[in-house]
């Protein structure tokens, strides 16, 4: 899917680097009107296993743009990564170990903060059974970035847009 800021690639790995087979839901997010920014993503990447395993989940980008600059930006509930071109900031997140294991009782074995992008290794997923991990990207082209700078935190925290669908 091309954005403002590349091209992004989304992928999930077995133990030995094999592909695994997933569905990736890519669903364009209204902005928060509090934290406006040009763009913000919901990326659902469904998987289900045949066997225990560990899997590797990862969102990507590749740019044309000189990076800047980057910076960790961890939170409650977010593992997230944010990237400066000038004024362009884009980040990307996903949900961290606490949330995993109280929502989906998975144990987020490793997050990896990538010079592109975020990859987050995964223990536990039931087998036969549909897991989603959601990621989160936004972006924006700030005018005044010492005020805009954490719109982007914001808006890409897969935790506040995402309640994991529960049975009835």
């Amino acid at each position: 899917m091309k954005t403002a800021f590349g091209e992004l690639l989304v992928e999930v790995k077995g133990a030995k680097g094999e592909e695994i087979e997933a569905d990736i839901r890519c669903i364009e997010k209204k902005p928060d009107s509090r934290f406006p920014v040009d763009g913000r993503l919901l990326i659902e990447i469904t998987v289900s296993p045949e066997r225990v395993a560990k899997l590797t989940f990862s969102c990507r980008f590749h740019t044309a743009f000189k990076i800047t600059g980057s910076d960790v930006e961890t939170g409650e509930h977010l593992e997230l990564k944010s990237w400066y071109h000038d004024k362009l900031k884009w980040s990307i997140g996903t949900v961290d170990g606490e949330w995993l294991a109280a929502f989906h009782q998975v144990t987020m074995e490793k997050i990896d903060y990538l010079e592109d992008g975020l990859s987050a290794t995964l223990l536990g997923i039931p087998v036969n059974e549909s897991f989603i991990l959601p990621f989160a990207i936004a972006w924006k082209t700030m005018a005044d970035p010492e005020a805009e700078d954490h719109y982007t935190w914001f808006m890409a925290n897969p935790a506040e847009m995402y309640r994991p669908r529960t049975e009835t």
